[in-house]
């Protein structure tokens, strides 16, 4: 039926015209941004679950940020252990040295100043060791704690227990060489400080290899969040293309039919 007051093709072409444009925009949208989710209109559950997801893999890289800060710290601390285990060691060898009578007195008092100068230079390093404003090994912080993990648990952090030289200065106490029978005593108390050097280093290897350990997990662990975000939540471009194609055809097919369903009033005049 041919009608005057209304063009019912008209208005279902316009009708199919409004549903693909905001097909094309949603098209468009996606294309544009790269994801497939821009919005909790789109896919609420998937949005949620991208969002946990990121959040988990996030967490995880600043809390591999934080083992790299861990390690730096254990170097810097192991750099401390290391030049006071070369002083108590030479120490020693002075101390060995003076426990001889064959040695003369000026030859003893030039050992015991270089004894006292590494007894001395054990407790700078003892006092001026630190990272970031943070004191190594004056025991002032015997402990350090790491984030090394997305959550709230004891799994996710790691301690470093640092090494006591300020301890190791006291267990030198007054340690000399000026004599044989000091001498003699010094070699006791330096083994005994060497002793708690070597066991702090065991200590600091050992959470420096847990430090470790848990960068080669968390990179893989990132990692494997991050595709998974990915699959959900980025838009394929291979699909988004057709479809973009497919709408922009659609736009333009729309608007050649609604202007062939504006003539059918036309033909109407010719009968009158």
């Amino acid at each position: 039926m041919i009608t005057l007051n209304s063009n019912p093709a008209a208005l279902g072409i316009g009708h199919a015209m409004a549903k693909n444009t905001k097909n094309l925009t949603g098209s468009l949208q996606r294309v544009s941004s790269g994801k497939r989710v821009n919005r909790a209109a789109d896919d609420a559950a998937s949005l949620g679950v991208s969002s946990t997801l990121g959040s988990q893999s996030r967490g995880l890289r600043m809390a591999m940020r934080n083992a790299n800060d861990g390690i730096s710290i254990i170097q810097a601390a192991e750099t401390a252990n290391s030049s006071a285990i070369d002083m108590l060691q030479r120490m020693r060898s002075l101390a060995i040295q003076s426990s001889s009578e064959t040695l003369d007195s000026g030859s003893r008092a030039f050992a015991q100043e270089e004894f006292l100068e590494l007894r001395n230079q054990v407790k700078t390093l003892a006092i001026a060791t630190e990272f970031n404003g943070i004191f190594l090994t004056d025991n002032s912080a015997p402990t350090i704690s790491v984030q090394v993990g997305a959550n709230d648990t004891s799994n996710d952090r790691i301690d470093i227990q640092l090494t006591n030289l300020r301890g190791v200065v006291l267990t030198l106490g007054g340690a000399s060489v000026s004599t044989t029978t000091n001498a003699s005593s010094a070699i006791d108390t330096i083994d005994t400080a060497l002793s708690d050097v070597n066991s702090g280093r065991s200590v600091l290897g050992a959470a420096h290899t847990r430090l470790l350990a848990s960068l080669s997990v968390g990179e893989t662990s990132a990692t494997a969040l991050t595709s998974a975000e990915s699959q959900i939540i980025d838009a394929d471009y291979a699909t988004e293309s057709s479809a973009l194609t497919k709408h922009q055809i659609l736009r333009s097919a729309g608007i050649a039919s609604l202007s062939q369903a504006r003539n059918i009033h036309r033909s109407v005049v010719a009968l009158i």
